[in-house]
């Protein structure tokens, strides 16, 4: 599929097959009608660390845990609202609502 819109953006994007590519690694770069791609890899779980990535993100931003600083270098705090219990009624509904 070359040059097609990318239906989000409305960019032209190209898409390229690597299944025969059997060397992974990183620093290869497209070189095409005199325009250079940034450097990218090429490997079987290329995508595997967003998963553990994403959950340190999502647990650092919690409100109703306490934060282990051994765990989130830097970002250690107790939990939010520890005394205040449930979340009010209103709240709730909303979020049961979405």
């Amino acid at each position: 599929m070359a040059g097609s819109a990318e239906p989000t953006s409305g960019l032209s994007v190209h898409v390229l097959d690597f299944t025969g590519l059997t060397l992974e690694d990183s620093g290869y770069r497209i070189d095409a009608a005199g325009h250079v791609s940034h450097p990218f890899a090429v490997a079987r779980r290329l995508y595997a660390p967003l998963a553990a990535d994403a959950l340190r993100f999502f647990y650092v931003i919690r409100a109703g845990i306490a934060i282990r600083d051994d765990v989130a270098p830097g970002y250690g705090r107790p939990a939010g609202r520890p005394t205040l219990g449930p979340l009010p009624r209103v709240w709730r509904e909303r979020i049961e609502r979405a």
